[in-house]
């Protein structure tokens, strides 16, 4: 749809959700709509590429080009208004911008180096991501195997209280090392119990719930809509947390 031939663009394409901000649950539900399903999911689940950088112009390749003029290349050859959009950036405002990300809960943000050439392939210092991540207490409510020298166990399910009642969070299998298998291992199947301790939705799959005695904390970006955890990664067991005193949630405020 571009008025120009010839170009190797960088960026991402995005949708939004309810409240107008990048989510990617409505992504992939876009990416996985049928082919005879295409139009209607561009009405319903519509999505903006926006471009961060450019790699060749007109053929010509421009990664040595400075950051500057590659993004000057890109403002001057996209469209005002149109599904491809060029993104500015924020240059000197860098702690403004994560700032926002942490109030928002957004996944980070990329600083570049101005005057950096682009690198496909490699880590310079030139360009840094810097993560925007939230650290909490949960409960642990059951657990499922997993393969090989996990086989044991592969994942813990987690929740939290919300009001009077145990809800679940998702699960986590990331960050579980060597040791701590060894002690959850011996410890979790004292505590299974026949039926869950924390409402649902669990996730189809099978496993063995626990009594919500244990806590661990995990790291994480935030919630998907059906109220579990993204992108969660497993820090360590709170033997000095009670239960009752977690209840990350969703809906509860950053602090």
């Amino acid at each position: 749809a571009l008025p120009h031939d010839d170009l190797v663009l960088d960026g991402e394409i995005v949708a939004l959700g309810p409240d107008g901000l990048p989510s990617f649950e409505p992504l992939q539900r876009r990416i996985a709509a049928e082919t005879g399903d295409v139009a209607r999911a561009m009405r319903s689940l519509p999505v903006a590429y926006l471009v961060f950088d450019a790699l060749a112009v007109h053929g010509r390749d421009v990664r040595g080009e400075a950051l500057e003029r590659r993004k000057a290349f890109v403002t001057e050859l996209l469209p005002a208004r149109s599904v491809v959009a060029p993104h500015d950036g924020y240059v000197g405002r860098g702690a403004e911008l994560y700032a926002m990300c942490e109030a928002k809960g957004l996944e980070g943000v990329v600083g570049k180096r101005l005057g950096s050439r682009y690198r496909p392939g490699e880590r310079t210092s030139d360009w840094v991501k810097w993560k925007t991540y939230l650290e909490d207490d949960f409960v642990v409510v059951g657990f499922t195997e997993g393969e090989g020298s996990r086989k044991a166990l592969g994942a813990l399910d987690l929740a939290t209280y919300e009001g009077g009642r145990l809800v679940v969070r998702g699960k986590v299998g990331s960050g579980l090392g060597d040791r701590v298998l060894t002690v959850l291992s011996a410890v979790l199947p004292t505590l299974v119990v026949p039926e869950p301790a924390a409402e649902g939705p669990w996730e189809k799959e099978p496993r063995r719930y626990v009594a919500p005695h244990l806590v661990v904390k995990v790291r994480y970006f935030g919630y998907s809509s059906d109220g579990h955890l993204r992108g969660p990664v497993f820090l360590g067991i709170r033997d000095d947390v009670a239960p009752t005193s977690c209840v990350s949630g969703p809906t509860r405020e950053r602090p």
